[in-house]
């Protein structure tokens, strides 16, 4: 009898054994399933954030390219371009986008304003590098450095071809003297078309405005 009370007993104490390292292996169980299930809410919510900033960004992308073939196709009216060259001119755009400071849009602006001034194609392709580098060194909008060449180029009759010289030295007067892009612009509207007139070049004339600059004038 109390050999069976013994077994029984020591039964009953295995048993506790098993059932508390059960106990403790189900709550292991139990943590390591809650820290998954948070784990997964962790993911779910990084990825709704990547989802609402992808969505964003694409949003964005897409009013951007919106907004950038409505100026192209400005630059189609302004210009009368037919197909080939406004692939030229879209192509041309993109690329100042991509190896310049400025956007695509930026480029297609300057566009614009060449096409106002009577530019065509080929003389807006061979003009769009070297007004974005004056506009880079002048810091001013692209349009108003557009419009500044625009001006010289009509007043100092210079040739598409040459404006990377003309460029050139407008920006070292006006990083050079009491001056600026826009002052510069200015004066050279005024006396660009006199100036030619009577025989100077774009260097002497720009000299002398240094000059005057230089002087308060």
């Amino acid at each position: 009898m109390v050999t069976s009370r013994f077994k029984l007993a020591e039964a009953f104490a295995e048993l506790t054994i098993h059932d508390s390292q059960f106990k403790k292996t189900l709550n292991r169980v139990h943590r390591s399933l809650k820290n998954l299930q948070q784990g997964f809410k962790e993911v779910a919510r990084v990825a709704r954030r990547m989802l609402m900033v992808g969505g964003v960004a694409f949003a964005g992308i897409v009013t951007q390219a919106a907004a950038f073939e409505q100026s192209m196709a400005r630059v189609a009216a302004l210009t009368g371009a037919t197909t080939a060259e406004l692939q030229q001119l879209t192509s041309a755009a993109r690329e100042m986008g991509r190896t310049t400071i400025f956007t695509a849009r930026q480029s297609a602006s300057a566009m614009s304003a060449f096409a106002l001034a009577g530019f065509d194609t080929n003389k807006i392709l061979q003009s769009l590098k070297p007004t974005l580098d004056l506009a880079a060194a002048g810091q001013i909008d692209i349009g108003q450095a557009a419009d500044i060449v625009a001006k010289i180029m009509a007043g100092m009759k210079i040739e598409a071809s040459e404006l990377g010289h003309t460029v050139d030295v407008l920006t070292k007067a006006f990083t050079s003297s009491q001056t600026n892009l826009l002052m510069l612009g200015d004066a050279m509207k005024f006396v660009g078309p006199v100036a030619k007139a009577s025989g100077k070049e774009i260097e002497e004339v720009v000299s002398i405005i240094q000059v005057l600059s230089n002087v308060g004038i």
